[in-house]
């Protein structure tokens, strides 16, 4: 839970008797009351796929800068994710050792968001305290092999954890590489990209068998081209490209500005429609082939604002679900800001507890109102939690 005033500073002298709290409209009797000096228990889960290569440095570095800045008691774990998910580190307060974890992490290829976010949540379910989940990444999941959006969503809904992430934007030079691909004639892995949410799949009908499961992908990521290909690509073509991707569009604005807002239509010339009936008939009266007008299905960008849409969406739904915040750093300068106001947030964060009078243990999502008859007041905390279900032999 994280109390400001009206002009956004942190409230820090807040006291339990200041707070009443309600789950489903009714009022709950606080039971735990942790002030801000506590310390957090912080999983710091970076994306270290193929997009993060050229800038792993700048990321290496800002991480431990972010470390610097969160107060001497907090334990931090690193796990590192792209086509495989690493736990850098235990739990630990020792900042050498979480700093030669960082400088270990190494870049790999796809992006495994949905396993990785489920590996966070697991590591932090066996801690008490406060606890926080800090991912930076672009939130497009390449090919997680057990977890989806949906059940990290509802495992998230189940445990007690602050998210904030941090996203980066790669869509300009996702859309620039794959239409290179388009002009080649290369089918566009629609399929595989743009998973359900429900986790893995059967095949669709009359496509192969999902291969298992390898650390040697035969493409990068998205579908596109090895890593060196890439990288020759995207150093010849930033040597004369302008700021916009081949569209001409230009990203559009705070959430969601990797997806356009929408897509210009291709319009006939002024009296192209009147030219086109006078010329159904030729010079004998003798019907000739009309050319269609409607423009070409744009399948790439389709593809692209659906995957970063979805992308988006998810890392919008951690923050929501958990109380925590959404913060971009579409460039790499932008990154130790990010991690800077997180790492003030941190500082700044309550832990307010209560036995809920209701009991129920029904795996039904519970509304929760935290309010403060302080004016001034703004109190910004986790919507509600799902209630684990009693499992048959009794436990939760």
């Amino acid at each position: 839970m994280v109390v400001t005033n009206s002009s956004g500073q942190y409230i820090s002298d807040l006291a339990h008797n200041e707070l009443e709290i309600f789950e489903d409209d009714i009022k709950q009797n606080i039971a735990l009351f942790t002030p801000m000096a506590a310390p957090t228990s912080v999983v710091l889960l970076l994306d270290t796929s193929i997009s993060t290569q050229e800038k792993l440095g700048e990321i290496r570095r800002a991480a431990q800068v972010f470390v610097d800045q969160l107060q001497p008691g907090d334990r931090i774990k690193l796990i590192t994710f792209n086509d495989q998910i690493k736990e850098m580190n235990e739990f630990t307060a020792d900042r050498v050792v979480i700093k030669t974890a960082i400088r270990n992490a190494e870049s790999g290829y796809n992006t495994k968001v949905y396993d990785a976010m489920n590996v966070a949540l697991e590591s932090l379910r066996e801690v008490d305290g406060r606890k926080a989940l800090v991912i930076f990444s672009d939130g497009v999941d390449y090919r997680s092999d057990y977890a989806s959006s949906a059940s990290t969503l509802r495992a998230l809904e189940q445990d007690g954890v602050l998210v904030y992430p941090i996203r980066f934007s790669t869509r300009i030079a996702a859309e620039r590489l794959a239409r290179e691909q388009a002009g080649q004639g290369v089918h566009l892995p629609t399929k595989e990209v743009v998973r359900s949410t429900s986790g893995t799949r059967d095949p669709l009908p009359g496509e192969p068998p999902t291969p298992a499961p390898s650390s040697e992908p035969r493409t990068g990521p998205l579908g596109l081209p090895p890593p060196d290909e890439i990288f020759r690509r995207r150093r010849d073509s930033d040597r004369n490209r302008d700021r916009y991707p081949p569209t001409g569009r230009p990203p559009a604005g705070e959430v969601g500005s990797d997806v356009p807002a929408g897509r210009a239509r291709v319009r006939s010339p002024p009296h192209a429609d009147s030219r086109a009936r006078k010329s159904r008939t030729g010079t004998l009266g003798a019907r000739v082939p009309v050319k269609s007008t409607k423009p070409p299905e744009d399948t790439v960008g389709l593809m692209l604002d659906r995957l970063y849409t979805t992308a988006d969406t998810y890392l919008q739904a951690l923050a929501d679900k958990s109380g925590g915040q959404l913060r971009r750093a579409d460039t790499v300068n932008s990154l130790p800001k990010a991690f800077s106001e997180i790492a003030k947030e941190l500082k700044a964060n309550y832990l307010l507890g209560y036995a809920s009078s209701i009991k129920a243990h029904d795996g039904q999502y519970h509304m929760i109102k935290i309010t403060s008859p302080r004016s001034g007041v703004v109190i910004r905390a986790r919507a509600g939690y799902r209630a684990r279900p009693v499992s048959i032999g009794g436990e939760q």
